[in-house]
């Protein structure tokens, strides 16, 4: 049985294992579930195509981050502007926005998410709604394409973004859509002056493996004052892949 075919009874028997399962979402099935911190505490997960696409501690420390790949976005810090106005494409669960805006007051946080059944459940299961709440709307989340967000707002007069982060993937890199440096054009015309852009990536850093990831780099090259790669392990083989951070800067 693929995770495609869930039947009734499927369903009825993972939901009394303390397993939501959404059917219908975009990208096939979303489970959520809980799994332990290794430390007596809980972690709740979504799950979709054989992967954990979000996580959240479900106690006191639930703004914290619970994949250490996410604490590479706070090298939007780093931007040569103040940052106050932060964008985030494919905000899944909204494990980052909601640890924006926890624990830096002075910033306000678009989360786009393309699929609303997993938006409905970033509002359900992890704490979305308590964040807005808390943080006086400085979050908000809205169920949009990011792409399509992102050519609207380049040719528009509304607001730019000190940094604009992408967690948009299409197996381990960013969708096609965006790895051009056409795109890079759209989305430094949404960046103030000095705003950064950070995307995640999965690859290895030089060899065979870093194809994609040259390429990504190229387009950025044509496009943005500064372009670095920052990995998640500095020590790690660089022949090897790993959670890696695109980070561009605006002039």
């Amino acid at each position: 049985m693929s995770e495609k075919q869930l039947t009734a009874h499927d369903m009825e028997l993972l939901t009394c294992s303390g397993i939501y399962v959404e059917p219908q979402a975009l990208n096939g099935p979303a489970l959520v579930f809980p799994i332990s911190d290794g430390e007596g505490g809980e972690i709740r997960v979504l799950w979709q195509g054989g992967a954990y696409e979000s996580a959240t501690y479900t106690d006191s420390r639930k703004n914290q981050l619970v994949f250490p790949y996410l604490e590479l976005y706070d090298l939007l810090f780093e931007a040569a502007c103040p940052v106050h106005s932060v964008l985030m494409l494919g905000a899944g669960g909204c494990a980052y926005p909601r640890y924006l805006v926890a624990h830096h007051p002075e910033v306000s946080c678009d989360a786009l998410e393309i699929d609303p059944k997993i938006a409905a459940l970033a509002h359900s299961y992890f704490f979305v709604d308590e964040a807005i709440r808390e943080s006086n709307g400085r979050l908000q989340v809205q169920v949009t394409d990011g792409v399509e967000y992102i050519k609207s707002l380049a040719i528009s007069d509304n607001k730019r973004y000190d940094a604009i982060l992408n967690d948009c993937f299409s197996g381990e890199v960013p969708p096609a859509a965006m790895m051009t440096s056409e795109w890079m054009s759209l989305v430094a015309q949404c960046l103030t002056p000095g705003g950064r852009y950070l995307t995640n990536v999965v690859s290895a850093q030089v060899g065979e493996g870093a194809h994609q990831l040259e390429e990504l780099m190229d387009a950025a090259r044509t496009v943005f004052e500064q372009v670095e790669i920052v990995p998640l392990d500095p020590e790690a083989d660089p022949r090897e892949p790993d959670n890696l951070m695109l980070v561009c800067q605006r002039a």
